[in-house]
């Protein structure tokens, strides 16, 4: 893993006459350059320069999930 980064999020919305917050928090990795978005377990589990294992689905290439080696 080259780096991680947790970006806060912050929406706010007109609904009808009242006015709606959201909050949202957004863990990634960035793997040459690449962002992959990951949990906050997972993301808390890891630092720089370890080593992750990345799963994909064989014909599809769908990326199944990301652990630490």
């Amino acid at each position: 893993m080259i780096s991680k980064s947790q970006n806060d999020i912050y929406n706010a919305s007109a609904l009808n006459s009242g006015m709606s917050k959201a909050y949202t928090e957004k863990f990634e990795f960035v793997v040459d350059g690449i962002k992959f978005d990951v949990d906050k377990e997972l993301f808390e589990h890891c630092t720089e320069g370890d080593q992750l294992i990345f799963n994909y689905a064989p014909k599809s290439e769908y990326l199944l999930s990301i652990e630490k080696k």
